[in-house]
């Protein structure tokens, strides 16, 4: 009995390296993840920019639209608006969806730490949970980078060459090229409604 105070902060010290010592595995391993996504969306990007440049030059030797305009220039104010609505509701869906698969995958995680029976399947399946938790916002950016950055700065400047000075969001204006999470990209499919409400 009187050996426990001992066996008490030996467990306390224990408890205390491990504390520490977790989050910096943890930190590592997440740095890594993210720094591979971050390629990987870097090399998504220098494609975009390629197939840009491409889809461009073309446009100038088929006497099309002038290189650097978008197709949108060449649209009436109306047809302008109907495209912006069309991209804000195509925003506003995928990002429903990803929310809700994330929430899924983070939920049913939570049961499975619940549920767990021991500290080692905790000790499994938490970094599972964290790596949702990093990959999920990732992801969904360079979803958004792919399938609706080039067309939402392009209706933006569009909107922003056609409407009165003070038109601009400045506060949404950069989150266009790199939203910072899921509420920057709702602010884009907001933002893209607005401006669209305000051509007559």
């Amino acid at each position: 009995m009187k050996h426990r105070p001992i066996y008490y902060l030996v467990f306390i010290i224990i408890l205390a390296v491990a504390l520490v010592i977790i989050p910096l595995v943890l930190m590592h391993h997440y740095e890594g993840v993210i720094l591979t996504l971050k390629k990987d969306m870097a090399v998504l990007e220098k494609r975009i920019r390629g197939k840009e440049g491409q889809l461009n030059e073309y446009r100038r030797r088929l006497h099309l639209t002038p290189a650097g305009k978008s197709r949108y220039s060449e649209m009436t104010d109306n047809g302008l608006k109907q495209e912006a609505f069309v991209l804000v509701r195509e925003i506003r869906e995928f990002l429903s969806n990803s929310i809700q698969e994330e929430q899924i995958a983070v939920d049913s995680l939570m049961g499975e730490i619940m549920r767990a029976e021991s500290e080692n399947e905790k000790n499994r399946i938490l970094p599972l949970y964290s790596d949702t938790l990093v990959q999920f916002p990732l992801k969904r950016n360079a979803e958004y980078h792919i399938r609706f950055k080039v067309d939402a700065i392009s209706i933006r400047d569009e909107f922003l060459s056609r409407l009165p000075q003070g038109s601009k969001n400045d506060r949404v204006f950069q989150g266009y090229e790199y939203p910072l999470n899921r509420s920057g990209i709702k602010m884009i499919a907001d933002d893209l409604e607005r401006m669209a409400k305000l051509i007559k």
